[in-house]
């Protein structure tokens, strides 16, 4: 038995009927997440705040060994995306759902089925790195209550000023990249300033293309241990996925944007293939 690979395009749609987007109401303060979307790449962003527990719905923790490893979103009852980097490992790996605390339990655990890649690419950094995890069909994920998938944007949706975005993980919230009091364990979300490419290319060089999408600073959206999380946009009631966090300064500190791989409605994908 041998191992090749396959590619497949997946396309992301919402079948009527389906929910997906809605964030879920709280009697908790949130806090502050604004957006402003920036031209020159220097207006400033909200603080980071903790989040209300189920206050994002398609948020999940991907861990290895009962260890958080990294964020993710899910878009359908048995889909979750997150960052390829996080190599993450099918039949062994699982997706928690429903957490906010990391030291306490979760409504649900789900293991991870299968992984699937965008085929590789010549360029380093990789222009696509994300990863699809379809997750076990034994323990389907209940989106009727508190887990909610995130929307996809339709292909030609693009961001702009009528867009209010934000990003939400478990990452380090101070600029040393270290939280001695638990805050890094529990979730956290800040409001976003976007880039543009020209500006973001003049920090990280050739690195940044089309297929990214640069926030600033970077000490508020993507930290260690952030790696996957995603950066999701309201317009018209409902929240859309447009990003996944790829990299940023390992100081969490706001010398350069933080720089996420760009999210489509369709991607090619690879998938292993077992052949005789």
């Amino acid at each position: 038995m041998r191992s090749r690979q396959i590619v497949q395009c997946f396309c992301y749609s919402v079948h009527p009927g389906d929910s997906c987007g809605k964030q879920q109401s709280s009697t908790c303060d949130p806090g502050p997440a604004g957006l402003s979307v920036s031209q020159d790449g220097v207006s400033s962003v909200g603080n980071v705040s903790e989040s209300c527990p189920f206050n994002w719905p398609w948020m999940v923790s991907v861990q290895a060994d009962g260890r958080h490893v990294c964020s993710g979103a899910l878009v359908h009852r048995r889909w979750v995306l997150t960052a390829k980097h996080c190599a993450v490992r099918a039949k062994e790996d699982v997706v928690v759902l429903g957490v906010h605390d990391l030291r306490f339990l979760s409504l649900q655990t789900v293991p991870v089925d299968e992984v699937f890649s965008p085929p590789q690419d010549s360029s380093f950094p990789p222009k696509a790195d994300l990863l699809l995890l379809r997750l076990s069909q034994d323990n389907p994920v209940d989106t009727v209550d508190m887990f909610l998938p995130v929307c996809v944007p339709e292909e030609d949706e693009d961001l702009d000023g009528s867009w209010s975005c934000l990003t939400a993980g478990w990452g380090a919230t101070r600029a040393t990249g270290t939280d001695t009091d638990g805050t890094g364990l529990r979730l956290h979300h800040a409001g976003l300033t976007l880039v543009n490419e020209t500006s973001c290319r003049q920090q990280w060089g050739g690195f940044i293309s089309d297929a990214h999408v640069c926030s600033h600073p970077a000490g508020s959206t993507s930290c260690l241990g952030d790696s996957g999380a995603p950066l999701f946009c309201r317009k018209r009631g409902s929240y859309f996925l447009f990003g996944v966090v790829t990299w940023g300064s390992w100081r969490c500190d706001a010398e350069k944007p933080a720089v996420f791989t760009r999210v489509r409605s369709c991607m090619y994908l690879t998938c292993p293939a077992n052949t005789q």
